[in-house]
């Protein structure tokens, strides 16, 4: 082992363990306030699901609060709250440690430099959502979805769609957005190729449905627009036309993903169509069991709402939901200013299906909620990292500047507990000790605040690449495991 990875592993599990012995969300005795439900059918399960106590929207998380009970049972372990607490907490631990073991599986099969394994590791795992959250209000499914994304990402590299499919079955029951991961199941890791004008009409796509959902919802749903629902920092109409040109201009970058209106005939030979049966079996099973077990009374968060949601969280301050993922997730977005051709290249490179998918993500990133998102960041990271492949080498200082500095970012230090109740004025202090990383409930001192660390991030990135003190003068041999290039006709 070089020292880069001997250094990363030691780093990260004494991270993981701290995190594991830190301290506890003050709230329920510690179950948090989604966590008391989920608490609640971990210890009575049999009886939730006989009487329809859960609804269809939290049927789709509730996979772990059925390990935990089964695990408990097994154990004969009382089923406190306390008790429940403690077994989520060891079962994320016992996940990120496994997810720690599939990125370094993930990064032999793409074979990674050390300097960039390096990299992707502190990305991954030196985050507020690896290092805090588990840990800080555990009775939550994240921690399942972010390993099972790094499992189903790995298997994909590796085409091996059968482990996908049951991998996706699962974590359908765990995070109700991981269907999308069907995609890897049609598209093959098979490069095409597309054209790489920044002026394609291709990249008007997205930015036209951001435009037609915002008139839709501002001027068709006033009300809902309008409405703070769960305490949410209200939209600053003041800077909403600012708003709604970042948001815009954002979506026009991440059409960039989207491949040519002329792939389409290609796209359509690459679809392995024997895979939307599987696709297909699980949704319908996904409907089977929410109609035999879940509550006839649905949570409101459908699809309408989803878009609401998305869209009111998009333009409640200026670039908002970029600030939030970079705050909750770390640099690495950042890193791609000077990259910004390499990561469509790079996504290119791993097919049809993560192009789409990723696009379709990147249009769900509007929404500033980045937790939503966990599940997917792990595909993220292996097309950034692929897209740095293909840059030279980031120097020494600059790996261990990045990893200090993900580090102060995850917040893995930072104390929340003990400031007064974090219930009470979600947008005030001390809540904002919790809520300073959640977009929708982000203040507007607190979002001027994380706005001017990301400007600093920037600036500080833009004046090492200016200055040629970012790269290192060996360009990294390294290349990604694909099939061989398809030839457009």
């Amino acid at each position: 082992m070089n020292a880069y990875r001997i250094s990363g592993i030691l780093i990260t599990l004494a991270l993981l363990f701290y995190g594991y012995r830190g301290e506890l969300i003050d709230v329920n005795e510690g179950a948090g306030w989604d966590g008391r439900l989920y608490a609640s059918y971990t210890a009575h399960l049999d009886r939730s699901l006989e009487e329809k106590a859960i609804n269809s929207y939290r049927f789709q998380r509730v996979l772990t609060s059925v390990v935990i009970n089964k695990v408990m049972k097994a154990m004969d372990i009382p089923f406190t709250v306390p008790n429940i607490v403690a077994g989520f907490r060891l079962f994320n631990l016992l996940l990120l440690m496994l997810g720690l073991l599939y990125y370094y599986l993930i990064s032999r099969r793409l074979k990674l430099s050390a300097e960039l394994e390096f990299l992707g590791l502190a990305a991954l795992f030196w985050c507020y959502p690896v290092l805090k959250m588990p840990f800080f209000n555990p009775i939550i499914t994240d921690a399942a979805a972010f390993t099972m994304g790094l499992m189903v990402t790995y298997h994909f590299l590796c085409n091996q769609r059968i482990v996908n499919v049951l991998l996706i079955l699962a974590g359908s029951f765990i995070f109700p957005t991981f269907i999308l991961f069907g995609l890897l199941l049609l598209f093959p890791a098979e490069e095409f190729k597309a054209n790489t004008s920044p002026k394609r009409m291709e990249r008007l796509v997205l930015p036209a449905l951001f435009l037609i959902a915002f008139v839709v919802v501002y001027f068709g749903f006033q009300n809902q627009f309008a409405d703070t629902y769960s305490n949410i920092n209200p939209t600053n109409r003041k800077l909403l036309f600012i708003s709604v040109l970042l948001a815009l201009g954002y979506m026009y970058q991440i059409g960039a993903f989207l491949p040519d209106f002329s792939n389409f005939k290609d796209a359509l030979s690459k679809v392995k169509w024997i895979y939307l049966v599987p696709i297909v079996l699980i949704i319908l099973f996904i409907k089977y069991m929410t109609a035999t077990y879940t509550s006839p009374n649905p949570e409101n968060i459908g699809g309408g709402r989803y878009l609401i949601n998305i869209v009111k969280q998009a333009v409640a301050n200026p670039g908002v939901f970029l600030v939030s993922h970079i705050i909750y997730f770390g640099w690495l977005p950042l890193m791609l200013i000077f990259a910004g051709k390499e990561m469509v290249n790079a996504i290119r490179s791993l097919g049809y299906g993560v192009a789409i998918l990723l696009a379709g993500v990147g249009f769900m990133s509007l929404g500033s909620e980045s937790r939503q998102l966990i599940n997917f960041y792990p595909v993220f990271v292996v097309a950034a990292l692929l897209a740095l492949q293909k840059k030279q080498a980031l120097k020494p200082w600059v790996l261990a500047l990045f990893g200090v500095s993900s580090l102060i970012l995850s917040r893995f230090w930072y104390s929340i507990t003990g400031y007064g109740d974090l219930g009470v004025n979600l947008t005030e202090w001390p809540a904002q000790r919790y809520f300073q990383v959640f977009g929708p409930w982000m203040s507007n001192s607190t979002y001027a605040m994380n706005l001017f660390i990301c400007l600093i991030a920037v600036s500080v990135i833009l004046i090492l690449q200016k200055t040629g003190n970012l790269l290192d003068p060996i360009p990294v041999k390294s290349v990604v495991q694909t099939k061989p290039t398809n030839k457009r006709k």
